[in-house]
């Protein structure tokens, strides 16, 4: 009885897999295009077997501020087998009417940016979470900006306000079911209130 090994072919991309026994020929494991990102590996999987025609964003870098430091360990939520789809959890970002009726902001946020163009796309709106709704949201200096990387990962950040960035990524199972994991990043106090962007994405310059 042989024992299982490790084969490894080389060069080239690495197939590692448990063996017993001989080597078979023209038995291959199905294998992947990956990205480690924000404490995350990506995996792109593509029904038609297209390779990746767009990078998962970071929640860092997309936003071009030079800002990745000065923030709390990572925290982390996994929702695993809810029933939806993951094109809901992308328009409930743009539903400007629920922050107020869920998310109890005290005025209606107004979206100064919808750009849905290409696969990854782009929202900003301005938002505050304090004051009563007798404030005018031209007086409003605070607002978060988002990334989305087709239906499956949105990266967000806010800005004149607490400094928070999180990462939401939906994985579909099915037809009917989703794994939903959320991700949040939360400045330290030093870090916490950041000025309006100047440049408000890394790529809105890009052609």
């Amino acid at each position: 009885m042989s024992l299982p090994r490790l084969a490894v072919e080389s060069p080239g991309p690495q197939r590692v897999h448990p063996v017993s026994g001989p080597a078979q020929p023209g038995r291959r494991i199905t294998t992947y295009p990956v990205v480690e990102r924000n404490e995350s590996v990506y995996i792109w999987h593509d029904v038609q077997g297209r390779e990746p025609f767009f990078d998962a964003p970071d929640v860092f870098a997309s936003f071009d501020d030079g800002a990745a430091a000065d923030y709390y360990p990572q925290q982390r939520l996994y929702r695993p087998g809810l029933e939806l789809h993951p094109q809901y959890v992308l328009e409930n970002g743009v539903d400007f009417a629920h922050f107020k009726y869920v998310h109890n902001t005290p005025i209606v946020p107004v979206f100064t940016r919808h750009d849905f163009a290409a696969p990854v796309s782009f929202v900003d709106f301005t938002i505050t979470f304090e004051g009563d709704d007798g404030q005018q949201i031209e007086d409003v200096n605070s607002g978060v900006q988002a990334v989305n990387g087709g239906l499956g990962v949105a990266v967000t950040k806010s800005w004149g306000m607490v400094d928070n960035r999180t990462i939401s990524a939906i994985t579909p199972v099915d037809e009917s079911t989703s794994d939903v994991r959320f991700m949040v990043y939360i400045g330290r106090t030093a870090a916490r209130i950041r000025p309006a962007p100047s440049s408000r994405h890394a790529s809105s310059d890009r052609k």
